[in-house]
């Protein structure tokens, strides 16, 4: 009960689609128990699954002071993970002089491990199940982002060659009309040539 409580006052769910998110909204040690890893039992409490139930990623904001703490307790700091849950998390990570860290659970229940050796095979059958599942689904995404960037790539080439044929037309009636605008201007200097020789002709007849 106690510590239900205790990882309910620590982390915050936050949840976008498909993924389950814990944030550490808080965690601090009295400085006189600072060296009694008080803070690290509690985090490795906050981490258990069998505690906080299932989840894909544990989010922390760590400022100068607790960074190499964390980074020693497993977690990470990733620009593509930052990337993807900065913005759904509402955070501002360069206001507020910090870094956005995470923690990825494993496949295993490491609570469940430690109940008896007759659950090891159970757990780890488990594990391995949650592993292959893991994979085939990143293959299935992988599959799937590679079919739409062959898609996107396919739709760039066409319009690339159609703005290149759409190019290639418009130099041809460019080039059409600059030969019509000389003949036009040569036209008009033959007119005004022979309107000024009927002119003279005029002037001398008279």
């Amino acid at each position: 009960m106690v510590d239900g409580k205790l990882t309910k006052q620590i982390v915050e769910e936050q949840n976008i689609p498909s993924t389950r998110i814990l944030n550490i909204d808080m965690i601090t040690v009295k400085k006189s128990y600072q060296n009694s890893k008080v803070g690290r039992y509690m985090l490795e409490r906050v981490k258990n699954q069998s505690l906080v139930g299932p989840y894909n990623v544990m989010t922390v904001l760590a400022n100068i002071n607790n960074f190499d703490f964390f980074i020693k307790c497993g977690f990470i700091e990733d620009t593509i993970l930052c990337r993807k849950f900065k913005k759904a998390l509402n955070i501002q990570c360069a206001f507020l002089n910090s870094s956005l860290l995470f923690y990825l659970p494993p496949f295993y229940d490491q609570y469940s491990l430690k109940v008896g050796n007759c659950f090891d095979t159970m757990s780890s059958n488990l594990s391995l199940k949650s592993m292959f599942y893991e994979i085939k689904r990143w293959k299935d995404r992988s599959l799937e982002n590679y079919e739409e960037q062959i898609c996107l790539i396919l739709r760039l080439k066409k319009e690339i060659c159609r703005l290149h044929g759409l190019l290639g037309k418009q130099e041809h009636t460019i080039n059409t009309l600059a030969k019509q605008n000389q003949a036009l201007q040569n036209l008009l200097a033959e007119i005004v040539w022979l309107i000024n020789f009927i002119d003279w002709k005029t002037y001398q007849e008279n």
